[in-house]
């Protein structure tokens, strides 16, 4: 079925140098802890997991009123954020003397959901050109040095209440053309 959504990825940065002097053990515990919090913020906020790939996750927050599922997943991500710093940090610092950043890309757009897979081995997801141009704005973290990018569609939906520090106009992998993101810092009230 065709639908629109938000399209929230969240990634662990370096994750495969953090992790190979780690036990495997270790390395599970971690993924587990960090997963279940951000779990817990996603769903506090009207939003669910749709599947987790390695060290990062998909996200997604159904439309059903654009300006709020916005601020929803806006929030989540800002608290997620909050949470790594507050919570995983200190933790894995104290326990294996590690950290690590995130970086965090939402997107708004018309996907396909459905069934995929083998007879054997399916698994309802989303796919289309908005899933991968979500993919996309969280890894454009890394060039940019931000935390939190969201498209200029995500913006335009809620433009008096997000607080951004700066839009940058970047070309992105495996699109044409240049488009417009902005890093989030905040909500005003």
């Amino acid at each position: 079925m065709e639908k629109h959504l938000l399209i929230l990825f969240i990634d662990i940065r370096g994750f495969t140098s953090f992790s190979e002097d780690l036990l495997l053990y270790d390395v599970i515990h971690i993924l587990n802890r960090h997963f279940y919090i951000l779990d817990k913020i996603i769903t506090k906020y009207g939003g669910y997991v749709d599947n987790y790939m390695g060290d990062g996750l998909i996200a997604l927050f159904e439309m059903n009123n654009p300006q709020k599922e916005v601020i929803k997943a806006v929030r989540a991500s800002l608290e997620i954020i909050k949470a790594v710093e507050t919570e995983m940090k200190p933790y894995l610092k104290l326990l294996w003397n590690k950290s690590y950043e995130i970086g965090i890309g939402l997107h708004y757009g018309l996907v396909v959901a459905g069934t995929v897979g083998s007879s054997n081995n399916r698994q309802t997801t989303v796919i289309g050109d908005a899933v991968n141009f979500a993919s996309r704005i969280e890894s454009a973290n890394k060039k940019i040095g931000s935390n939190f990018l969201i498209s200029d569609d995500v913006y335009k939906l809620c433009p008096i209440r997000i607080m951004i520090d700066r839009s940058t106009s970047i070309k992105i992998r495996g699109k044409t053309g240049n488009f417009l993101l902005h890093e989030v810092v905040g909500i005003k009230k």
